[in-house]
């Protein structure tokens, strides 16, 4: 804990759309004791690399591959369609419509590193997030040395311009 806060964690925007977040956001910070600082925390896909096109190519397969999993653990299991389900079904409906321009846009971090340092920082402006967690290998299929160097240069050319 910081500032005597508890932490409290958000999901992606790929749950909670942009607005909805925000709104979510803002209700908790007026939750804190005057002048107390929060501690919120935001997940976000990340791949530092040449590109942006290269990014593409190397996260694609393993984001979609992640979403649609996602989507079928969501699913309610039977035929049983119950009211209090409505907030799965919202969600799985979003799932189910990404695709991958929606994720880069909404909740990743892909690229060279000069354009991923603008992104975290234009992304901790639009949500004022305390902190900023990385999912460097969504979906679980890229090759490891790849995943390694994208977390090296993150850590070398990313995060030194962001804090």
């Amino acid at each position: 804990m910081r500032g005597g806060a508890a932490r409290r964690f958000f999901a992606a925007p790929l749950i909670n759309p942009p607005e909805r977040l925000k709104a979510g956001l803002q209700a908790y910070r007026e939750t804190l004791p005057v002048g107390a600082k929060g501690d919120t925390a935001l997940a976000f896909s990340v791949h530092v690399t040449t590109s942006r096109a290269q990014a593409r190519q190397d996260t694609e397969a393993g984001l979609l591959r992640f979403l649609r999993e996602a989507a079928e653990r969501l699913r309610p299991v039977g035929q049983a369609d119950i009211k209090s389900f409505e907030a799965f079904r919202q969600v799985l409906a979003r799932i189910e419509r990404v695709r991958y321009e929606d994720v880069e846009s909404e909740m990743a971090v892909y690229g060279d590193p000069d354009y991923c340092v603008e992104r975290v920082q234009a992304l901790r402006r639009e949500y004022g997030m305390d902190e900023f967690i990385c999912y460097f290998n969504q979906g679980g299929i890229m090759d490891h040395a790849m995943v390694r160097q994208s977390m090296t240069r993150f850590a070398r050319e990313v995060m030194p311009h962001c804090r």
